[in-house]
């Protein structure tokens, strides 16, 4: 291969490696961009409360998430009656760096119904308990009050899925426990319904509780949720990574097909 052929291969080569990194580049500030609009539509729906959180859920409640994401972090107060029984534990979930579980029972709305006029439920994730070490699969005494409660909350998504083994169809009353690696609304609503036939469950959405409920109750529940975040520094690094990479590639090539041979010339 001739000496101008292999100067062309690598122009072609460096060339085309600058034009990947510089892509990888404007497509990070993009995502960094994205992530900028979202953290601002989270920030605006924190500061926009629900005044009636009843009637906003009964006329909201489609079975899929996408009717209720631009509602997601709006705060409210659930006013209705916990169902203690159908508490479920949600294992190896983490709160300040430590493993634990964190509780979600059913809140029944006061005044909301669905479309067939049964009493409305949404699962109230309502905070996060330590693990007991010596016994894992205990489940803890969890303190629920009976009557009328006014919760603090704000909508959000149904409870975070993590890996686990196993099919993820397994029906929940097949499950003996109360602890669970994850749970599917839509199987949990089959579930009560089969046990409590006068409700009707949410599946697109939960609620997050955000202070102790009134009256006040003493439920050892720790609730220091993690703020939303943009998240956008780490794609700015990533970035400044390839546009450097791009600049690098272009100063290399300038170098090593341009000046050196310029340079072994004028020496010979």
């Amino acid at each position: 291969m001739s000496v101008r052929a292999q100067r062309l291969i690598v122009w072609v080569a460096g060339l085309a490696l600058m034009a990947v990194t510089a892509r990888l580049g404007f497509w990070q500030i993009d995502r960094a961009a994205q992530k900028t609009a979202l953290h601002e539509l989270v920030l605006k729906q924190s500061s926009s409360s629900v005044p009636d959180l009843s009637t906003f859920v009964a006329t909201k409640r489609a079975v899929t998430s996408s009717t209720w994401e631009r509602d997601f972090h709006r705060p409210g107060v659930a006013i209705g009656q916990w169902l203690p029984e159908q508490t479920v534990l949600l294992d190896n979930r983490q709160m300040d760096g430590k493993p634990g579980f964190f509780v979600l029972t059913p809140f029944v709305l006061q005044g909301a119904l669905d479309a067939s006029g049964k009493p409305l439920a949404i699962v109230v994730q309502r905070g996060w308990m330590p693990r007991d070490f010596l016994q894992r699969d205990r489940v803890p005494d969890i303190a629920t009050p009976s009557g009328i409660q006014r919760v603090p909350v704000r909508i959000a998504p149904p409870p975070a899925r993590l890996l686990e083994l196993g099919s993820a169809d397994t029906p929940a009353a097949a499950i003996p426990s109360r602890i669970r690696q994850n749970l599917d609304l839509t199987q949990f609503a089959k579930s009560i319904s089969d046990s409590a036939p006068v409700l009707s469950l949410v599946t697109g959405a939960s609620l997050l509780q955000t202070a102790p409920a009134e009256p006040p109750i003493a439920d050892g529940l720790k609730r220091d949720w993690p703020q939303a975040a943009s998240g956008v520094a780490k794609h700015h690094g990533y970035a400044f990574q390839w546009f450097g990479l791009c600049v690098l590639t272009g100063l290399l090539l300038l170098w090593f097909q341009v000046i050196a041979p310029r340079r072994s010339k004028k020496n010979t």
